[in-house]
């Protein structure tokens, strides 16, 4: 077997390889495809296995910026792992995570983070509960509204947004930060709205998702907040919010916010010394868990 970085002569057949690995279905595949549209790609941390020339398997390592206890760090995601059905359970995936690895450590990453199986991730060295998810329900009722103008993301609006986020998320204890690209803030599912919100002109807040499924929420400060969760409710009695304990939107509110760890929730540290032993060890203590607020890109699948 021969594991090397991927080149666009192989995007045909890991499209393939995608679709049939992933119980011919295409999702995974488009996947992959707007994952190599993110500012962060790099074909080095996109590996390619083969056995006779032919390609059996995939793993995407794709870098990223997260928030630890405040402090910016460089990370990977690995998504997604694909090995062709003909050639499953010979060790192919197994060899393409650790080389990503260690790629990965020799480019200053320092930790890889997936959701995954816990039952076969933590043999590489992923720790499982490390994130999650975090809500608020809040009741809508006497919530008070503000006159607000709605429209879709533009590219001038990506500033404001990528601080606003930043003021929103900067004490949660670990989340990802978003590329300053438009596409991170739209949705390649027509099902799910990118919202803007103005009130007199100015930027106030942002919303990814129906009132059903919110995946995003901003808000400049708590009458914003108040305010936009009012309007994307309607005439809904309660509606349910992506908030951390720690994102200062979720002060805006009587309830409180509550985060809940998944076990499919993997890190890996790549880097010994790091602030990512410092979290991990948090954790173990059953202190507050961090949320991850994926891409986008991933709304597609």
């Amino acid at each position: 077997m021969h594991i090397r970085p991927e080149t666009p002569a192989d995007f045909a057949m890991l499209n393939t390889l995608h679709i049939r690995a992933f119980g011919n279905h295409f999702n995974e595949a488009a996947l992959v495809a707007l994952l190599r549209t993110r500012v962060g790609y790099d074909p080095e941390l996109s590996l390619v296995a083969e056995i006779n020339g032919q390609v059996v398997g995939h793993a995407m390592f794709n870098p990223l910026k997260m928030l630890i206890h405040r402090q910016e760090i460089r990370a990977v995601n690995l998504a997604p792992l694909a090995v062709h059905p003909d050639y499953q359970k010979q060790g192919i995936g197994d060899a393409l995570m650790r080389k990503g690895h260690q790629i990965a450590q020799e480019q200053g990453y320092e930790l890889s983070i997936l959701l995954g199986h816990p039952t076969y991730y933590p043999r590489f060295g992923y720790v499982t509960h490390t994130f999650g998810t975090s809500s608020i329900e809040i009741t809508t009722q006497d919530l008070e509204t503000i006159s607000l103008e709605t429209s879709p993301p533009l590219p001038d609006d990506v500033p404001v947004l990528a601080e606003l986020y930043m003021s929103n998320e900067q004490n949660v204890d670990l989340t990802l930060i978003p590329e300053a690209t438009l596409a991170e803030w739209l949705s390649p599912n027509t099902a799910i709205p990118c919202t803007v919100y103005r009130h007199n002109g100015e930027i106030v807040g942002y919303t990814r998702g129906t009132a059903e499924d919110v995946r995003l929420f901003l808000a400049r400060d708590d009458k914003s907040a108040r305010a936009i969760a009012k309007y994307l409710a309607e005439d809904r009695q309660k509606i349910t919010l992506p908030l951390h304990p720690k994102s200062s939107p979720a002060n805006a509110f009587s309830e409180i916010a509550q985060a809940t760890a998944w076990d499919a929730g993997m890190i890996c540290p790549l880097r010994d010394g790091s602030v990512v032993h410092d979290y991990l060890s948090e954790i173990a203590a059953s202190k507050l868990v961090g949320r991850v607020i994926w891409f986008s890109v991933f709304d597609i699948a």
